[in-house]
């Protein structure tokens, strides 16, 4: 984008001088109304000096995730005696960390003069801890409960994790067995068969086959105080190095269970726990492939599951009675979304640069163009059915580049759903936290929510990426095709069932539910709550028993422009902190309120053609058709499908042309049986009459 600058004589340049002090003093003014967001709770981190770095990625890490605020502190031997007086104010520590250098040098009467010194009186995690632990410390510190350090090998394959603590402590891990997929020994904590105070396992290392149980995190009281201990995890790997699978991340869950225990609703927390399964391509029709609505619902109902169909706008005039009448009957279980406009592979896969940018105007308006088509076809779509749709996309194959990111916040989407979440063009560093958010609004300030593919039998890694998003409030999204239920339409009962044991009170929802409802929320010390929202359109909800205020931040680039933010369709003021947006929500108890902003989106509101004239989209369809309802019921057809794609073949028109000119014939003659057979005698033939 080119700026033009114009020259200016000095008494212009005075004016200016006296705008900008009058911006200055209206932007301090407004800053006493509307300040950012408050300093995060305390986590106190205790340090000897010659550990390394090795675990402050990870510390780093959950601080970021939870809001707090980490206080590094390395001390030495000379430090010891006078620890910490002048170094930290503990009237905002929620939770202190000793590691093991610091443990083996210090008494637990020095330490707790220490913390008396500065005001701390906060739940203690003693990490790391390796066989050069001290055992007349240990003793002295758990007054004879915990007694040593064991290292402990396994059977391979049988070994796993138990989290044995109660839910108000491990929440969504506990009562979880979490196999361990890769060979190796693990520390663990030797507890005494008798002892003046008892230690509770909170997490416990089972070696398979007759080998006991042992613990590696433990807890136990002592002056009124929570104290943990936990034995060193999994040695030299971190966060950074393995991503967001495997086994390591137990680590990360292990930290997060504590602070989480610890600081309460003064760390990030969800609004509620969300999720949702997404089935993509199906039109309206019974069955489509493998996949029978009326067993989809049974199963909805029975599992306790709500399903969204990616819903291609093309086919928006398709919809057989009975499926709609059936849709009708079970939004609460079965919900429809945009899938691109006419799926034809490319639809949104060319660059179109980054929000703000300057950016080839015609493909902004081809693609401007598709979005409005696919709006006004769902529209007709609710017209001829009577049934609502999201106005959250899922981008066909692969997700755009962020300026089509911002289109779709121009065109009134509130969210976009895909694996991939990272806008095409885009990066984040692999140890980058926002990696283990499902949700991310760092580009165009849009919500792009994660979605993980589905697999019946859940492997261990996906029981712990499962457990890790419930822990941290994200919503768990899933997404498939027809094909998921090629064995049966039970083919998601087992995660289901795997999520609603882990937290029964997840909401399963639509896709908008997800993007109006979910947010986070913390705490602060005056008894208001920071928020910070994702989408444009947000409830935010009051459930206790007392009327809450609640600062709301939300990540805004200057593009499009926010021209105003309406509370239940009353304008209210707000403020812009660079790339943010900031207001504040006044919440009745029990009660609440609905938040819009407003965009000057300036886009194109002439007329739109919907029709379906373009011949290649048509033949793709009816491949696509074909594949699914046709091929997609049979193994040898699905062995074709994946030969197919797995080969590339899809990217080449003019061979699917001429695939289509050989097979087409036998394709439609197959579907008017079908169709024919389904078609009771009278049957209307007008797809409008049909659908109404």
């Amino acid at each position: 984008m080119t700026t033009v600058v114009e020259p200016f004589d000095s008494g212009v340049k005075y004016r200016c001088k006296w705008l900008v002090l009058v911006w200055v003093i209206t932007a301090s003014l407004l800053g006493t109304l509307f300040p950012t967001c408050s300093e995060g709770a305390s986590l106190l981190y205790l340090k000897g000096k010659e550990i390394e770095a090795e675990g402050n990625k990870k510390l780093e890490t959950a601080c970021h995730l939870l809001g707090l605020n980490l206080e590094t502190i390395k001390l030495g031997d000379m430090e010891l005696k006078g620890l910490l007086p002048g170094m930290v104010s503990g009237d905002r520590v929620r939770a202190v960390l000793v590691d093991r250098a610091i443990f083996n040098k210090l008494t637990p009467e020095e330490f707790w003069v220490a913390m008396s010194k500065i005001g701390v009186n906060a739940p203690v995690l003693i990490m790391g801890l390796d066989r050069d632990a001290s055992p007349v410390l240990l003793k002295e510190w758990t007054k004879g409960a915990v007694i040593g350090i064991d290292k402990r090998s396994g059977i391979a394959g049988k070994r796993f994790y138990r989290f044995s603590g109660p839910r108000e402590l491990c929440s969504e891990f506990s009562g979880q067995d979490i196999a361990l997929e890769s060979d190796g020994s693990r520390l663990s904590l030797v507890l005494a068969n008798e002892s003046f105070v008892k230690a509770e396992s909170v997490v416990e290392y089972c070696p398979g086959g007759d080998g006991a149980c042992a613990p590696v995190l433990a807890k136990f009281r002592w002056r009124e105080q929570d104290i943990f201990l936990e034995a060193a995890l999994v040695s030299g790997r971190n966060y950074a190095e393995t991503g967001n699978m495997g086994e390591t991340l137990l680590d990360m869950a292990v930290l997060l269970i504590f602070l989480k225990y610890a600081f309460g609703v003064s760390a990030w927390h969800g609004s509620s726990d969300f999720a949702n399964l997404t089935i993509d391509d199906p039109w309206l029709v019974e069955p489509y492939g493998n996949l029978s609505y009326a067993g989809l619902v049974e199963h909805a109902k029975r599992e306790n599951f709500h399903t969204t169909i990616g819903f291609i706008p093309w086919n928006y005039d398709r919809s057989e009675p009975k499926v709609v009448e059936l849709l009708n009957r079970n939004l609460d279980r079965i919900s429809l979304s945009v899938h691109g406009n006419d799926h034809d592979h490319k639809e949104f896969e060319r660059y179109l640069g980054k929000s703000g940018e300057e950016r080839n105007f015609t493909l902004s308006m081809e693609y401007s163009e598709k979005l409005r088509t696919a709006l006004a076809r769902m529209d007709e779509l609710s017209r001829l059915t009577r049934l609502p749709y999201d106005k959250v996309m899922i981008f066909p194959y692969a997700i755009g580049s962020e300026g089509v990111l911002e289109l779709l916040k121009r065109h009134g989407f509130l969210a976009t759903v895909n694996g991939p979440h990272i806008p095409l063009g885009a990066s984040i560093p692999r140890e980058d936290p926002r990696w283990m958010r499902s949700v991310l609004t760092d580009f165009a300030g849009f919500p792009s929510f994660r979605r993980a593919p589905v697999y019946p039998k859940l492997a261990s890694r996906q029981q712990i990426q499962i457990l890790l998003d419930l822990l941290l409030d994200n919503p768990v999204i899933f997404g498939s095709h027809h094909d998921l239920f090629a064995e049966g339409m039970g083919a998601f009962d087992g995660v289901a069932r795997f999520i609603n044991r882990a937290q029964p009170q997840t909401k399963w929802v639509s896709l908008a539910e997800i993007a109006r409802r979910w947010y986070l929320k913390r705490l602060r010390v005056d008894g208001d709550y920071d928020v910070i929202a994702s989408s444009g359109e947000i409830i935010i909800e009051n459930l206790e028993a007392q009327d809450r205020r609640y600062w709301v931040r939300k990540q805004e680039p200057l593009l499009p422009l926010v021209v105003s933010v309406n509370v239940d369709r009353k304008p209210i003021e707000f403020q812009r902190d660079g790339d943010w947006i900031t207001f504040r929500v006044d919440v009745p108890a029990r009660e609440s309120r609905v938040v819009e902003l407003v965009y000057d989106a300036n886009q194109s509101a002439g007329p739109v053609d919907i029709s379906k004239r373009n011949l290649r989209v048509l033949i793709l369809r009816s491949l696509s058709d074909f594949r699914d309802m046709v091929l997609g019921r049979t193994e040898v057809g699905r062995l074709t499908v994946s030969i197919y794609y797995r080969t590339g073949l899809f990217r080449h028109p003019l061979l699917l042309s001429a695939i289509f000119l050989l097979i087409g014939p036998t394709m439609f003659f197959l579907l008017y049986l079908r169709k024919r057979k389904k078609t009771p005698k009278g049957y209307p033939n007008n797809r409008q009459d049909r659908t109404a």
